[in-house]
């Protein structure tokens, strides 16, 4: 979605507005539809962990597909739109944020996945809040959900996607191999 999201609104400056809030609803149906398969995959993915982990990975995946496909689309807007120093700002502040809130967690005595899952879910929230901030600041009255668009962002992203996979998947072979003969 990030991937599609930049290249739309980059080469389609006109309706940037309608592409920023397009692909921010498709970041909540497919945050939706993550953690609706999520919710039913992870207890079998993690059949040989305890029950706990099992119902902090649903937890954690219902607070955190959507703020995350939702800050990392926005992003990409504000990327593709030529809003560098904003586009800087959200993506940093999902780093610096979740750093900042892991070292006083740790500081505190409160170092735990538990805890530092949760400053990852800040950070996100944060740098969402940020994005939304941006492109709310500047936005187009007019701008509207361009349903039309979805099915071009779909196939241009998954496109993306599957590259980046090939890519990671020989990344991965590639150490594998190194490995095995070291």
């Amino acid at each position: 979605l990030a991937e599609a999201t930049a290249y739309f609104t980059a080469s389609r400056r006109q309706i940037a507005d309608n592409i920023f809030l397009t692909t921010q609803m498709m970041a909540l149906f497919l945050g939706l539809m993550i953690s609706g398969a999520g919710w039913f995959l992870l207890p079998a993915v993690l059949a040989r962990n305890p029950l706990v982990v099992q119902q902090s990975a649903r937890a954690y995946l219902l607070l955190f597909a959507i703020p995350c496909l939702g800050s990392i689309s926005g992003c990409a807007w504000l990327q593709g739109a030529g809003h560098v120093r904003s586009f800087n700002i959200g993506r940093a502040t999902a780093h610096v944020t979740t750093a900042a809130v892991m070292a006083t967690l740790t500081l505190l005595g409160l170092a735990s996945v538990e805890s530092y899952l949760g400053a990852m879910l800040v950070g996100n929230f944060l740098a969402w809040a940020v994005v939304l901030k941006a492109w709310f600041a500047q936005r187009n009255p007019l701008s509207r959900v361009t349903l039309g668009l979805v099915p071009q962002i779909l196939s241009y992203g998954s496109r993306v996607q599957i590259g980046s996979w090939s890519a990671s998947a020989n990344v991965q072979l590639d150490q594998l191999m190194l490995s095995s003969l070291a």
